[in-house]
């Protein structure tokens, strides 16, 4: 496997470097107390999230009505920052998990071209290997 891609530290292709990026994610949930979510509350959803700001009231109603928990997914840190203040500026209970998505990625500084390994397993693999080649690293903030 790690032959595949000997090419980034054995001279073969020179330019390649790991590019270090620092990603932080969050994933958040809106709370609701017993018996669930409230008509105003699933109003202030409708005005605030993306995905329920499409959707008729009655399907709404119908979809949150009596949930203690709405996932709202994943998303970028500073999307979730400004959504987590719109929705507590309007009441709601917000509960919020920041996850580190950083990684590496190799980029070859030539060509200006990204290897992308979907595999995240290999990829780790791959960069855990350029690493000890001595490859060299350039930090990236997202």
């Amino acid at each position: 496997m790690m032959s595949n891609y000997s090419h980034l530290w054995d001279g073969t292709e020179p330019g390649w470097v790991l590019l270090q990026v620092h990603r932080q994610t969050s994933t958040l949930a809106v709370l609701f107390d017993e018996p669930g979510a409230t008509l105003q509350e699933i109003q202030v959803l409708r005005r605030v999230v993306p995905e329920f700001t499409a959707l008729p009231a009655q399907q709404a109603v119908l979809q949150l009505r009596g949930r203690w928990r709405i996932d709202l997914g994943e998303m970028e840190s500073r999307e979730a920052r400004r959504l987590i203040k719109r929705l507590r500026d309007c009441g709601l209970r917000v509960e919020a998990q920041t996850l580190d998505r950083s990684g590496y990625l190799p980029f070859n500084e030539v060509s200006k071209m990204a290897l992308l390994i979907e595999d995240e397993v290999e990829s780790r693999a791959v960069a855990a290997e350029a690493l000890r080649q001595g490859i060299p690293v350039r930090q990236v903030e997202s």
